[in-house]
């Protein structure tokens, strides 16, 4: 008996293929390596108009939420002058990253890139913090055609 050919409707039954995929979302991973103090680094370059969707950190350890030892991350584009992706930095006082599991910094201002901005995580630690084993940065993004200012 022949093996019967797999779609990925077949795979995905609630894909509805007369929408078709949306050809303008991308991701972007950036490996970092493991973060033992504070750093920054240059983590994307904008290869049209885009808009920031999320800006999420992996790492392959448990860092603990403490009030005295924690990491703070900010995001900004290094093209306009550091301007803050993140209204607030984000910090691991009260939310712990968990091994192997996203943690989302959700920019929330500043989303439109121009072609060729570039975005840099900052980041800086507080007391004795556990180190960023692994750490990849993953930045979602979709391709637009709204002007920039």
């Amino acid at each position: 008996m022949p093996l019967k050919k797999r779609t990925f409707r077949s795979y995905n039954p609630a894909f509805d293929s007369s929408h078709g995929a949306n050809d303008r979302k991308r991701t972007e991973v950036e490996q970092l390596g493991t973060v033992t103090a504070a750093h920054n680094v240059l983590i994307f370059r904008a290869p049209s108009e885009v808009e920031i969707k999320q800006i999420s950190l992996v790492a392959s350890v448990d860092v603990p939420a403490n009030t005295t030892n924690y990491w703070t991350f900010q995001v900004v584009n290094s093209s306009k002058g550091d301007a803050a992706l993140l209204a607030t930095a984000i910090d691991t006082t009260v939310t712990d990253i968990d091994d192997h599991v996203t943690f989302d910094l959700d920019p929330d201002q500043n989303l439109y890139l121009a072609p060729d901005d570039v975005l840099e995580l900052q980041i800086t630690e507080a007391g004795t913090v556990t180190n960023l084993q692994d750490l990849i940065c993953v930045v979602d993004y979709e391709v637009s055609g709204v002007t920039t200012t």
